[in-house]
Order: C-alpha cells, then sequence, then structure tokens
C-alpha cells in the first residue's frame, strides 16, 4: 500500500510513516520520498510525500501516522 500526503513547503524534514495494527502500537515504520509542487501564477507551492508500507497482510486492518 502505498501512503501519499501533501503539505505547504518544508513541513516535514524527516517525513516518515509509523503503521501497525492498532492505533496504540505503530511499531512499524518507512520514510517517505519528497517532492515539490509550485504552481507559481496561482501562488501555490508545497511538498508531496510517499511512502511504501511493505510486509501487509490481506484481510487485516492497519492503522497509521504520518510526520517527523
Amino acid at each position: 500500500m502505498q501512503v501519499i500526503w501533501v503539505t505547504t513547503p518544508d513541513s516535514y524534514k524527516k517525513p516518515v510513516v509509523h503503521y501497525g495494527h492498532f492505533p496504540s502500537q505503530l511499531s512499524n515504520k518507512v520514510n517517505a520520498i519528497i517532492s515539490t509542487y509550485d504552481v507559481g501564477h496561482l501562488g501555490f507551492k508545497g511538498s508531496i510525500y510517499k511512502a511504501v508500507l511493505q510486509g501487509l497482510e490481506s484481510g487485516k486492518r492497519y492503522y497509521y501516522r504520518v510526520g517527523d
């Protein structure tokens, strides 16, 4: 599964996704890749973060949190 999120520029210096089977036990972690966008004539600038979660089991529920 891939997680993608968008923020204003430079919101996270070392973006990661923590994930697991329970909200209180997000024991897995993966680093995100950062790219940027700039729609100059409209004034929109920001960062796009992408992370691929590995080792997920089919039919299981997962929770995740993004951040630094």
